[in-house]
């Protein structure tokens, strides 16, 4: 079966006409391309789930669902208020129902994949036929991610993390958020479609220090903002 790709531009969303003028366009572009799909009246799986996306455009989530299952590594699954079933383990092992869910979901979390060819199969077992996998992610080629991966290279990132506000703990890979791996992997786990957003995002330059932010924003006013390839966040769109 030959794979169906779409590249979707980030300009068909009013959400990022100023990018500047509202940082959380991403959060809110995700919420609303999720609140189309029709797979949330089905059985949904929010992979990573944590204790709720705390993304202030996707806290409503789970009441957008018939039926919410989750799964997380983390004890913080535990937590969550909203969900039917729930796994505490690693996604590609946890005992999931096969051929189960309509919709699978991720939100800021396949970039912490370490062996994306797993995962991908993983989906394609635990989706019913037509199933989706929808995921937003930091871009590969975007400096953000080599910057991230920099900091954790030289054990700096928990010290990072007590400094800036949005900065998770948890190793980041960045393997499962490029273009070309994504179809690569799409089309040996037998998916059928797969269609990618692009969009620009400027939160980044909490990372840096108030007097080094002139760097991302020079980046996002040269490139971030204009070139779709060298934006910061990727959303993808898997169907079997």
């Amino acid at each position: 079966m030959s794979l169906s790709v779409r590249i979707i531009s980030h300009r068909d969303f009013e959400e990022f006409q100023n990018p500047w003028a509202d940082r959380n366009g991403s959060g809110k572009v995700f919420s609303r391309l999720l609140r189309q799909e029709p797979g949330l009246k089905g059985r949904v799986l929010d992979i990573g789930c944590g204790k709720g996306i705390t993304n202030k455009s996707l806290t409503d989530f789970p009441s957008w669902c018939d039926h919410l299952d989750g799964v997380d590594p983390t004890p913080a699954v535990l937590e969550h208020p909203a969900l039917e079933n729930r796994w505490q383990g690693e996604f590609e092992t946890a005992p999931l129902p096969e051929h189960a869910y309509d919709l699978a979901v991720s939100f800021n979390v396949v970039e912490h994949i370490i062996n994306p060819e797993r995962f991908v199969a993983r989906l394609a077992v635990i989706l019913k036929p037509s199933g989706v996998f929808l995921a937003l992610t930091p871009h590969a080629r975007h400096p953000f991610c080599w910057l991230s991966r920099g900091i954790e290279s030289i054990g700096l990132k928990d010290a990072a993390a007590d400094n800036y506000k949005g900065m998770n703990r948890y190793s980041s890979y960045y393997r499962l958020n490029s273009i070309a791996q994504i179809r690569k992997l799409a089309q040996k786990s037998g998916f059928a479609k797969v269609d990618f957003y692009r969009f620009p995002s400027v939160q980044w330059d909490c990372y840096f220090p108030p007097l080094l932010r002139w760097a991302p924003h020079l980046y996002d006013h040269l490139l971030g903002c204009r070139v779709p390839a060298c934006m910061q966040i990727i959303v993808y769109r898997l169907q079997k």
